[in-house]
């Protein structure tokens, strides 16, 4: 049974793609092929050349990504101070060359008119001019960059090449000989020298702009030229790379029906069809016996990963092992590891040796994850992407399928607390961790938590199972792994549990849990300001309490003296005796209106809508395995609203047509759009606005301006 209630939730959910509502979510199916590090996809001068502006400032522990787009004024007052008129000059001409750039990178959006274009012409050849009348060797390489820049983007390509040879190319070394190279190859490519553009590009690592140069080559044709050209062409790399992402792509997009090439397109990716995927398999095959690669790892890992996709795992899995002993760099043999560790566990059963060997197999893949890591503010890299489409795209469903929900929920939660303890100031699970930003927010309980999604839509009795399996000793390696890498916060999974059974409306089971949660753990929520400061006792229908606004969202907005949660559970636990124990008459409906007063507040319609969840929507409505405690509600003002006490009785009916959700009318509009009203008498609104009415007009003493002046009511009987 309780297998069963953890897969109602888990099911549909961890074996396929996730619906796309809002938010939408992760797809999880980020490129698992990888022989160069994606930063090599980036400007292979940008950190440098930040660097030096950084210098100039005095200011290298400065993480400023752009420096000197950010902090011009900064730099030219310092010049100025400096007495440095070449920099002064420099700044000047490199501005002009930006607001050029800047604008011709808007105009496929904006074409620009005769007299923008008269206008850069001008900047350009002013900066063109100014550049080459400098003299001496101050600011030397800095005048020959902006030289060159400005004639590549007035198209003057040749002058580039003939600058080049002539001038900087006897530039010292450093980074800005090495842009201005960078440039030069561009001209080469401008002139039809593909080969030789490609060969800078490849000894700058610029892979971008070997995307950009082979831009025409990403197919099976293009990989074929480039390979005649040169077996160990640099370029491969990158070609060979991208084809088989873009396998991945494709085959990923059937996965979710008709896949929409061009969206594919517009994403950057180039569609492989089937028949062509395998096309490159052969091809490979024929690389490989040609023996003229000096990195046949490349080859027959990218041909292991194409047939993976392709459905072949038995070819894919001996590809895999083969490539592993393959020659190539690390990076290959790295790459061919993660593809065999892929099919592994698509393949395997899913325990014993093999479960232990994946654990062995996961912790490398955190060595891994670790040592990519440049920035140690950052999460993702290759090897987290990896990691995220194993546990998410392949041991989730399979542990799903075998019945091991549990299993399956914590991958969930390693990956969400893999990810989250780069979120936070100090460990995630740690007790006094603070939430990184400006607008601080406890991503434990968002919908874009995938694993707090997975357990707050569970069943209460499923949680608390679940939770027992993670804190359970763990026979199976992997799980175990798995586990000691999930959030462990104990006052977490009891309000969550206690929480879900109240929203099933089981109070009694709900408070053991409850009162587990320690009270310093409530200001962290981001409710805390709601459970401090709203009460449940106030009739909705007559008192609106603060409103809903964004300085009470978050944690920390206050400090609960007590958990509110705790002390509704007793509540209706007494109310509930009291009202089944009391005779019918006054005592009854006093006890049944007080039951509804607290069930409609609890509901995603009250004031306290927090008592059973953690956030809301104006959209929101009873949810499925939920007690619907606006319907109980209303249950309970039926039978109160009949009582003999005419004050009972008047705030029962007028709060039954406050309540209720099936409107008294619709609204439409005629040709000339008019608004027009058209009352519904059967729906069960108007029959509470009747009774109300009726009510008033029978006993006008007993009703107050909430009725007399009710702008609802009066339209209701004016119709």
């Amino acid at each position: 049974m309780k297998k069963y209630l953890i897969a109602i939730l888990l099911g549909a959910s961890l074996c396929t793609d996730a619906p796309a509502c809002a938010p939408e979510r992760p797809t999880h199916n980020a490129y698992m092929f990888s022989v160069f590090r994606r930063e090599r996809m980036q400007s292979p001068f940008a950190q440098d050349m930040n660097k030096w502006w950084k210098a100039y400032a005095d200011n290298l522990r400065s993480d400023d990504p752009e420096y000197y787009k950010n902090n011009t004024d900064t730099l030219r007052a310092i010049a100025e101070s400096k007495g440095d008129k070449g920099m002064l000059d420099y700044m000047r001409l490199l501005d002009g060359y930006l607001r050029v750039s800047d604008a011709m990178s808007m105009d496929a959006w904006d074409y620009p008119t005769k007299e923008e274009l008269d206008e850069r012409d001008s900047i350009l050849h002013r900066i063109l001019k100014e550049a080459q009348a400098h003299k001496g060797r101050h600011m030397r390489e800095q005048f020959a960059l902006i030289t060159m820049r400005a004639n590549m983007l007035l198209g003057r390509d040749k002058a580039n090449m003939l600058f080049w040879t002539a001038t900087a190319s006897k530039l010292p070394s450093g980074v800005w000989r090495d842009v201005c190279r960078n440039i030069y190859a561009r001209a080469l490519l401008n002139s039809g020298l593909r080969r030789a553009a490609c060969e800078i590009y490849a000894e700058q690592g610029d892979m971008q702009s070997i995307k950009w140069c082979l831009r025409g080559y990403r197919n099976l044709a293009g990989i074929k030229k480039v390979y005649a050209e040169d077996p160990d062409a640099y370029t491969l790399l990158y070609l060979v790379q991208d084809f088989v992402n873009n396998v991945q792509e494709t085959c990923d997009a059937y996965t979710t029906g008709n896949p929409d090439m061009q969206w594919l397109r517009i994403k950057g990716a180039e569609p492989v069809m089937r028949n062509d995927a395998a096309a490159f398999v052969s091809f490979a095959d024929k690389v490989l016996a040609d023996g003229k690669t000096s990195s046949p790892c490349l080859w027959q890992s990218a041909a292991a990963m194409v047939r993976y996709l392709l459905g072949d795992y038995s070819d894919a899995m001996r590809r895999a092992d083969e490539a592993a002993d393959m020659k190539g760099s690390r990076r290959m043999k790295d790459n061919a590891r993660c593809i065999r560790l892929l099919v592994r566990a698509t393949t395997d059963t899913l325990d014993g040796d093999f479960t232990a060997w994946m654990a062995d197999e996961f912790r490398w893949l955190d060595k891994k994850i670790d040592e990519e890591r440049d920035n140690p503010q950052e999460y993702a890299n290759h090897y987290t992407d990896v990691k995220e489409r194993l546990a998410y795209r392949v041991l989730a469903p399979r542990y799903m399928a075998e019945g091991r929900q549990a299993a399956a929920l914590a991958l969930y939660g390693m990956m969400e607390e893999n990810q989250l303890d780069f979120e936070t100031d100090g460990e995630h699970g740690d007790k006094d961790f603070i939430w990184r930003g400006d607008w601080a927010w406890n991503k434990d309980y968002t919908a874009w938590n995938e694993y707090f999604e997975q357990l707050s839509g569970m069943p209460a009795d499923s949680i608390a199972a679940y939770y027992a399996y993670l804190t359970s000793a763990k026979t199976d390696v992997f799980e175990h792994y798995v586990a000691q890498q999930v959030y462990q916060n104990k006052d977490y999974y009891n309000d969550l549990i206690g929480t879900r059974y109240m929203a099933e409306g089981r109070f009694a089971d709900a408070l053991p849990y409850l009162e587990r949660v320690s009270l310093d753990y409530l200001p962290k929520q981001n409710i805390s300001w709601y459970m401090a400061n709203r009460s449940y006792m106030s009739p909705r229908w007559f008192v609106r309490q603060l409103p809903n606004v964004a300085d009470t969202d978050g944690p920390e907005k206050a400090v609960p003296t007590e958990n509110i949660k705790v002390r509704f559970c007793k509540d209706m636990i007494e109310l509930q005796g009291q009202y089944n124990l009391a005779p019918a008459g006054e005592q009854r409906d006093i006890r049944a209106y007080e039951l509804a007063t607290r069930y409609y507040q609890a509901s995603c319609y009250g004031d306290c809508w927090f008592l059973t969840h953690y956030a809301k929507s104006v959209n929101d409505s009873a949810r499925a395995g939920e007690l619907d405690f606006a319907r109980k509600a209303q249950e309970y003002l039926t039978e109160s609203s009949r009582s003999s006490n005419l004050q009972i009785q008047y705030e029962s009916l007028y709060a039954l047509a406050y309540t209720d959700t099936d409107p008294w009318y619709t609204a439409s509009y005629d040709p000339e759009y008019n608004l027009v009203v058209t009352p519904r008498p059967a729906s069960s609104q108007y029959k509470a606005l009747s009774a109300l009415a009726k009510f008033a007009d029978e006993h006008p003493q007993a009703v107050d301006e909430h009725t007399t002046k009710c702008d609802v009511l009066k339209r209701f009987e004016g119709m």
